[in-house]
């Protein structure tokens, strides 16, 4: 599928001006008179859902007889390429001065004045907001406003973004949660100290093994951002396999950001650890053919790796992961769990004191040189 994939994409591009599919007269006419439409689309992932797309380009692939659209999709904030003839068009057509794209805003206006503009007039918005209203992609939103611009706004604990001067009150951005100090919640402290003293070692496995066999497969990107499937790899499929025959039940998650840890034993033993931060875990199918898939809970603290990082004891170390977990809204059940990308910049501001080699970018990860 990959190489048949990889075929498609590296194969000429001819534009298409005519077509006998019924609905090619609306698209060409968007997209000569770059309008927004409104369309049903009946491939990908989730047919049947509903898109504000502005075509861009229509065309064919040599060696293929499907028609493309080339088109900017509101929905997921980026380009994206769809067969014509699973698209089904609405009668709606959008108000083209509802929706900014990013070619349009730099004939007038640069990104960052426009992202601005929005905060002031729409203050307390979120990041996918401000996308979808100005029609690019979350992450270029994202990356003006922890970079660029990050001295001329503010960011509350719900992740919602303010002008620098506004002052965000305790009901603007939710009530903090107050200590209580009840027999009730005496208990509970109690209990979670006991938990702090049992079994915190986490995950932190051999990052190189004489014997061959890894406790980790290492993976070029990450499934929680696109479609790609790790064990379809050798290397997946072959940790799959010993997962599965374990007799401990182990269980398989996704882990990062990584770190290495540096070890020397008592006996002369010399060598690193991994020791992933963030641990997403993975649910078994009840078919044994069937291949796991990530759960849509929140991602859970390795408190192997944070022990590393705090290099203290067990003490403080339940009390950092509540603390953590509430920082960066993992807490928060009431609104939508915030994005891998929104977590890592946060998590990179919050705790600068950290030993960073790099940004953590989850789009871009890090495979030279390898983690052993």
């Amino acid at each position: 599928m990959d190489d048949e994939l990889n075929t498609w994409r590296e194969s000429n591009k001819v534009p298409v001006h005519s077509s006998d599919e019924a609905s090619f007269g609306q698209l060409k006419e968007a997209l000569e008179e770059k309008k927004w439409i409104k369309v049903v689309y009946f491939g990908g992932s989730n047919p049947g859902q509903e898109r504000d797309i502005k075509p861009l380009e229509i065309f064919q692939v040599e060696g293929y007889p499907e028609v493309y659209v080339r088109a900017f999709c509101r929905q997921r904030n980026e380009e994206r390429t769809f067969r014509l003839d699973k698209l089904s068009f609405k009668v709606d057509v959008l108000d083209k001065n509802q929706i900014y794209t990013n070619q349009e805003m730099t004939e007038s206006k640069s990104l960052e004045d426009v992202i601005l503009e929005q905060i002031n007039t729409s203050p307390g918005s979120e990041a996918s907001q401000i996308a979808k209203k100005i029609g690019i992609e979350k992450k270029k939103v994202n990356s003006l406003l922890y970079g660029r611009l990050r001295n001329r706004v503010q960011q509350d604990k719900s992740y919602r973004w303010w002008p620098k001067e506004t002052r965000i009150t305790q009901q603007q951005q939710g009530e903090e949660i107050k200590r209580v100090d009840t027999p009730l919640s005496q208990l509970c402290r109690y209990y979670l100290d006991c938990l702090s003293h049992d079994d915190l070692g986490g995950v932190s496995v051999f990052a190189d093994s004489k014997f061959g066999n890894l406790d980790y497969a290492e993976l070029s990107n990450l499934p929680i951002l696109n479609d790609n499937d790790p064990f379809d790899t050798d290397e997946g499929r072959r940790m799959l396999e010993r997962v599965r025959r374990d007799r401990n039940r182990q269980t398989l998650c996704l882990g990062y950001p990584s770190r290495l840890k540096w070890i020397k034993s008592k006996k002369g033993w010399e060598g690193y650890f991994v020791e992933p931060l963030f641990l997403f875990p993975y649910q078994e199918s009840d078919s044994r053919y069937a291949k796991p898939t990530l759960t849509d809970d929140p991602p859970q603290i390795n408190f192997g790796a944070l022990k590393s990082l705090l290099n203290e004891g067990n003490v403080n170390l339940m009390e950092e992961a509540i603390l953590l977990t509430e920082e960066l809204g993992l807490a928060n059940t009431d609104n939508e769990q915030p994005e891998l990308y929104e977590i890592m910049a946060r998590l990179h501001e919050i705790r600068p004191d950290w030993d960073w080699k790099e940004f953590p970018d989850p789009d871009t990860l890090t495979t030279e040189p390898p983690l052993k």
